[in-house]
């Protein structure tokens, strides 16, 4: 929830706050000059004048305070990583997360308990596929061109025929 806030558009704008900013020692300085009894107008032009290149402020302050929030966003980032990779460790060192298969049926989840190995069932995925035919594995081997054997599971369909010269595998 925290990472969803932090990425909304909660988090103040820094262009907006920059121009913000600047409109707000403008808009004072002009007043201090109509307190000193200058016209609205003529107050105006001297803040205008005594700030300066109200552009190039704008520019080197928006500059900065992004550099500023790429750097809050990278520590925040990294904060959030630690704080997952925390949660990750304290869970994994209280529960166990695993797969069992075997060559005739599907990858079940369990879970269990570290410190009493007791393991439940998390998903029910060969119940679902009873009524499907699966197909046989076969561990094969060959050589490459370097000599090296290599190991693979050849997948054969359910209505494998060795007689036909071509089947489709994966």
């Amino acid at each position: 929830m925290k990472r969803f806030l932090r990425r909304t558009d909660l988090r103040p704008d820094a262009q907006r706050d920059v121009s913000d900013e600047l409109r707000f020692h403008l808009e004072m300085r002009t007043q201090e000059f109509i307190d000193a009894g200058m016209s609205p107008d003529d107050a105006r032009r001297a803040a205008a004048r005594a700030f300066g290149d109200v552009s190039s402020i704008d520019a080197e302050l928006r500059a900065g305070r992004g550099a500023r929030t790429r750097t809050r966003d990278r520590r925040d980032w990294f904060h959030a990583l630690g704080q997952d990779l925390t949660f990750a460790l304290r869970t994994l060192r209280k529960n166990l997360a695993f797969t069992v298969a075997s060559p005739t049926s599907v990858n079940e989840v369990f879970v269990s308990d570290a410190r009493s190995f007791a393991p439940r069932k998390l998903t029910n995925v060969n119940e679902q596929t009873k009524a499907f035919t699966l197909g046989t594995r076969e561990v094969i081997s060959w050589q490459s061109k370097d000599g090296t054997t290599i190991e693979g599971v050849l997948i054969k369909p359910a209505d494998f025929d060795p007689v036909m010269t071509r089947n489709p595998c994966v």
